[in-house]
């Protein structure tokens, strides 16, 4: 009787650990998810930005 109750806190634990595992990596690839989204954000921004300014050049040739 005493085996087949520490067996089974055996397993729960087993259970236990692997559930904690499985949610450390969701958590680790969803926060690498939103570093790259972050990245990519971060990219189109800076060639908008890029874009403008040739824009503006552009318009200033002409003008000139």
């Amino acid at each position: 009787m005493e085996e087949k109750k520490e067996k089974q806190k055996e397993i729960k634990k087993e259970k236990s650990s692997k559930l904690n595992e499985t949610q450390k990596e969701e958590v680790k690839e969803q926060k690498t998810e939103e570093k790259h989204d972050k990245a990519a954000e971060e990219t189109e921004k800076e060639q908008n930005s890029i874009e403008k300014e040739i824009q503006q050049e552009s318009v200033e040739k002409i003008e000139i």
